[in-house]
This record gives structure tokens, sequence and C-alpha cells, in this order.
């Protein structure tokens, strides 16, 4: 899924991390503390790329060329649950135009050139947590928001950032960016690792000669108490009772956000005022929208949808937390329905399933309509309803506390199907 308009993501594209490996020999032990001021322990380099090194009680990265991001790393004792904080301050260029970007902050890696995390702060005051595999490269986004901090921070003002790398055993893991004291992001992963052994600082950029310096650092294993409450952490949510509009969409306006282009089973974008999705081979292909960059506790989302004569298919909207971490509601033409969650890796559950969807023959819409409904223990209330009438609805005990993305779906056993969807609309409750 992806908004409209997202400066943080067009960064993703620079991401192939540029990785300057830590110092060597035995990994610092927990808790980390360093002001910078003494003996540098961080990695002191210079290249064509890049200048790294303590400098004037802090640490600096200079990213002398922009199509080479930076990431200086240090190892520390192996734990399933770091808390990193530092002081943040970007010191130049004094000023970006619309198009340059630059993020920075700090990370969680397994290892040096090891799977892990990213907390990011850009100069327009926006923030993302994003997922770094090193078999892909680059980075996932996992979170973002345009609001980390009321005001953008002038030049060479520090931001105190904090972040949260958790993978509590058995369970999902947890990520929290906490900016100048305050939770500005929180995000779940199931693919998350089992234990971090490695963070550091990085910067990426569009501009060259782009410099931060890190201050301050301080790392901990968090343990019994401050583990649980740090689990606990949320970023600000809409609650249930703030019932509001959060999307309206008539698909009018061809760039009102949603993807366009080619899948491996088929295509998907604009089409004559609404959005279409077409499978040319047995297969299915989802895509959506994040309709808020607040996290919504409990949602309403509804759309009509209306397949078109050819091979049957299945189709249906989906409430989404993360990319990979939601729920689909799937009907057909013969009235089947489902209710499914969707895990890390794209592999879905089917919590509820039935019979007698009233679905008219092949050419007229169908109005979805789909009831999502979190909790802080992890609680998720569903519902589905097909022409005004609900069909179903399922509860899941493990699931995601609040809702930012409008998902579409179609799959096909067998290929040449095609479905429209129109006047997708998103309430909070």
């Amino acid at each position: 899924m992806r908004r409209a308009g997202s400066r943080l993501a067009a960064v993703a594209a620079l991401a192939a991390l540029a990785g300057c490996g830590s110092l060597g020999g035995d990994a610092a032990e927990l808790p980390l503390r360093d002001d910078f001021a003494g003996e540098c322990r961080w990695a002191q380099a210079s290249s064509a790329s890049a200048v790294l090194g303590c400098v004037d009680g802090s640490y600096r990265v200079l990213v002398k060329r922009s199509d080479r991001p930076v990431a200086a790393h240090r190892s520390v004792a192996k734990t399933s649950a770091l808390r990193i904080e530092a002081d943040a301050t970007f010191t130049r260029p004094s000023a970006l135009s619309e198009s340059e970007r630059v993020v920075y902050g700090i990370g969680c890696w397994t290892r040096v050139n090891g799977d892990g995390y990213l907390f990011l702060l850009s100069p327009d005051g926006s923030a993302l947590i994003a997922r770094v595999k090193r078999e892909v490269g680059g980075f996932v986004p996992l979170a973002e928001t345009g609001e980390a901090l009321p005001e953008p921070p002038a030049p060479g003002e520090p931001v105190r950032v904090r972040a949260d790398c958790l993978a509590p055993k058995g369970e999902v893991g947890r990520l929290v960016l906490e900016v100048d004291g305050e939770i500005v992001l929180a995000a779940a992963d199931p693919e998350r690792p089992s234990s971090f052994g490695d963070l550091g600082f990085y910067v990426a950029s569009t501009k060259d000669a782009t410099e931060v310096r890190f201050d301050d650092l301080g790392a901990y294993r968090l343990e019994a108490a401050e583990l649980e409450a740090a689990l606990e952490q949320e970023e600000p949510t809409i609650e249930t009772g703030s019932a509001r509009e959060l999307l309206g969409d008539d698909f009018s306006d061809p760039e009102s956000g949603w993807p366009i282009g080619r899948a491996r089973f088929g295509s998907f974008g604009y089409a004559g005022e609404a959005y279409r999705i077409r499978l040319e081979q047995s297969g299915s292909i989802r895509r959506g929208l994040v309709f808020s960059d607040q996290p919504v506790r409990a949602v309403d989302v509804r759309m009509t949808a209306t397949e078109l004569p050819g091979r049957p298919a299945s189709f249906g909207i989906g409430c989404y937390a993360l990319a990979e971490r939601g729920y689909l509601f799937f009907v057909d033409r013969t009235g089947n329905w489902s209710i499914r969650k969707e895990l890390g890796g794209g592999g879905l559950v089917v919590l509820a399933d039935g019979e007698g969807a009233r679905v008219g023959a092949p050419g007229s819409p169908a109005e979805l309509s789909a009831g999502c409904s979190g909790s802080r223990e992890g609680r998720v209330e569903l519902s589905f309803s097909v022409n005004g009438r609900r069909v179903g609805a399922a509860s899941d005990e493990d699931g995601p506390r609040s809702f930012r993305g409008l998902a579409v779906v179609v799959q096909s056993v067998a290929g040449d199907s095609e479905v429209v969807f129109d006047d997708a609309a998103v309430r909070s409750r």
C-alpha cells in the first residue's frame, strides 16, 4: 500500500545500504553510553563517498555522494529487546529544494551487514520506521508519518531520537520510534529476527555534501517491567468514539494515490473513473492505499465491486495495519464468502467462511462493507456485509491494534477475470 505524495518513500529508492563496518573485536556490553568526547570507538574513515569520525564531541556522518547512503555500525551484546537513543543534528545543507530528500536516524541490526530496522527523520519533520532485508537490498517502510514534530527542526538544532527494537519470544516484533520525548510511530513485524547484535547511525540523501552529527548515545537491554512497558507503547491513535470520514474516493482523479502497473498475474490501475484489477492467469492481486497518517482503532470500510463477464473470481476489500498485516473479505458470484487474515510473507488463514451472500450476476455492482475493530490487547473483531446484509463475522486474538490502510483484492484459479472497484469510503468508529 502507499499514500500519494509520500516524501519519505521517495528516499527508499536510495537505500541500497552502504555499510561502514564496526571496529571489530568484542561486542560492547550493555548498557552502552558514548558522548564521543574521549577515545573514538566508532569507524573513522574518509572516501570519495563519505566521511565518518568523531569530531568536536560528536559523531559526524558526511555523505559526499548522494548515490551512496551511509550506515555506521557498533556491535553490541546480543539481546531480543534493545533500546537505542541519541541526539541527531542535521547540519547541512542549510536548505533543500522541493525535490530533494534527506533521511537520518538510528538503526538496529542482527549483526553488521545483517537484517534489521531503521528509525528515520527527515528535515521536514516526517518520520519513518523501515525493515532492512540484506538479501533484497534497501529497506521496506513499515510505518510513516508527516507529523513527527510540530515544526521542522532548523539546521543545527538537535533532536532526541529513541528507538525500541523488540522481538519477544513467540510474538510479533514491535518497533517504536520516540522523538523529543513523544512516541510518533509504532509498527509490528511478524518477520522479525530473534535478536539484535548491532546498532548504529544512518544517513541517506539525494543531495551531495549532506552532514548529520550524532551525540549522547545510549543503548540498553530491556527486561522485566521495562520490557512489559515497552511492549505496551503505542503511537497516538484515533480511538473508538471519534467517528469521522477518513477517505472518500470516487476514482475521478487518477492521481488520488492508488498504485498503477502490472504484476506477475495481470494489471491494475484507474479505468473509466473506477479502479480495475485484471487477472490474465491464475493467481491473485492485492493493492491498496494508506488512508490515515495516524493509526485508527476501529474502522468501517466500504466499496462497490463489479465483476465483469468472464471466468469466475473471488474478490473483495481489506483493512490493514501494515503492508502485510491485515484482513481480507472475499465474495464470489455464487455467494460464497470468507474472512481471511494475511500473515507475514503473504500467506492467508481463513477465520470464517460460508454461503448465501447475495451477489448479482456479472456486470452488477455489489456493495461490500467490512468492520475492523482492534484493541490494545491485540484482539480484533471483524464483520462483513454484502449489499447491506451482514453475512459473517470473526475474531482474532493475535491481531494488529489499529488500522491505517484499505485494500482491494482479486484472485482466480483460471485467469481471464476482471473486477472494477468504485466509491471507496473509510470511516472511523
